[in-house]
């Protein structure tokens, strides 16, 4: 074995190991995610706007619970309560 041939096996190794580490922390952020589908993120932002809560505040409240990428910006939100 080369010595290139070693420095790519320990890459290798080292990135195995970080993805490893990355699918044990999984379950545990996914336990502190919250799932809700359309409708009920409507009802929510609905909701929030008859309590006098902003689009902007909304959007932040959301981006608590959720992951980011279910989190609809506050001009998306505010259409989606209109419809």
């Amino acid at each position: 074995m080369t010595a290139a041939d070693a420095d790519a096996a320990a890459e290798l190794r080292n990135v195995n190991q970080r993805l490893h580490e990355a699918i044990v922390k999984l379950p545990s952020e996914a336990e502190s995610r919250v799932l809700i589908d359309k409708d009920k993120l409507r009802h929510l932002a609905s909701a929030a706007f008859a309590m006098g809560v902003n689009s902007r505040q909304v959007d932040d409240l959301l981006g608590v619970l959720l992951a980011a990428q279910q989190v609809s910006d506050h001009s998306t939100l505010g259409r989606r309560v209109r419809t």
